[in-house]
């Protein structure tokens, strides 16, 4: 166990192919921890007052990948992530149980880049991230890798983020979503662009504009064979509780999203299906909709929506 203060990178592991790191204390650098290694665990490490991230990796080899768990990061002002990790060429990441406090960007990972194998997983689970309360931030959690699996699960995000508090993207196969809270969000609660499944996410107290939505499915790159929106909780979604836009005009896209046993109160329009956007809604309770309780803005000749038991 160890504390140091001091500039440039806190510690740095990347003269090792693999590292582990456990139980330290790092302030006032650039970067916290930075590794450019094929296997790096960083546990239970306190980063403060840092300038660029809290704790960086990239994963440069088909070895097991990155393992970032119980960690503490509280950023400085001006500070531009909290977990940044890269992962090149394979191996993965685990991001779990971590705290953020204050950073612009909480969490960040990119998996798959430059042509790794098809399947690497990304697993972000049960890490609480506190945006700044200025208002001053963008991404809660923010996860892209194409032909990648990810996972993300149990975490919690609150604060103002303008872009989004989760955005999952990036032409993965798979993708799970579930049992996410969030709270205070801007523009998007939770984003997915070619994203499958979102279950059980609890998200509250949005203070949006335009078309901003609880949950907001963009069109994917790819179709995939099934895409699920149930039992989710969106309660003071200003503009819209929903908003399904999967389908594109290329033909690309053709899953019909199943939005199911959803809950949806004091939101602008309830669920909004628009432009090449397909649906099948079925069960959903939606309560105080300013505007609508569902709006179906789709462009012409695109299959109809299927609505009952609403």
């Amino acid at each position: 166990r160890s504390s140091i203060i001091g500039n440039g990178d806190g510690i740095d592991l990347s003269s090792f192919g693999f590292a582990s790191l456990t139980n330290d204390t790092v302030q006032s650098f650039y970067n916290g921890v930075f590794a450019n290694a094929d296997s790096v665990t960083v546990t239970g490490i306190r980063v403060a007052a840092v300038r660029e991230a809290g704790i960086r990796v990239n994963g440069t080899g088909q070895a097991s990948g990155a393992m970032v768990t119980g960690n503490l990061v509280d950023c400085a002002a001006g500070n531009s992530y909290g977990v940044a990790i890269g992962v090149f060429y394979g191996g993965g990441a685990t991001i779990n149980g971590n705290t953020m406090n204050q950073c612009p960007y909480g969490i960040q990972l990119q998996l798959n880049q430059g042509g790794a194998p098809v399947g690497i997983t990304g697993d972000v689970r049960g890490n609480r991230v506190t945006m700044p309360g200025s208002g001053a931030g963008y991404q809660g959690i923010y996860i892209t890798g194409p032909q990648a699996l990810a996972r993300v699960m149990n975490d919690t995000v609150t604060g103002i983020a303008s872009d989004a508090s989760i955005w999952v993207e990036g032409g993965m196969p798979l993708a799970l979503v579930d049992s996410n809270v969030v709270g205070s969000w801007k523009y998007t609660g939770i984003r997915s662009d070619d994203v499958d499944s979102l279950y059980w996410n609890t998200i509250t107290a949005g203070a949006g504009t335009g078309t901003s939505a609880g949950i907001h499915l963009y069109p994917a790159q790819t179709t995939a064979a099934l895409a699920v929106v149930r039992a989710n909780r969106i309660t003071d979604a200003v503009d819209n509780g929903m908003i399904i836009e999967r389908g594109d005009f290329n033909g690309y896209d053709t899953v019909t999203v199943q939005v199911d046993s959803n809950a949806i109160k004091h939101a602008g329009i309830g669920i909004l299906v628009r432009y090449y956007g397909h649906a099948n809604l079925h069960l959903n309770g939606i309560d105080s909709s300013f505007t609508d309780a569902v709006q179906l803005n789709q462009f012409a000749g695109v299959l109809p929506v299927v609505a009952d038991s609403n």
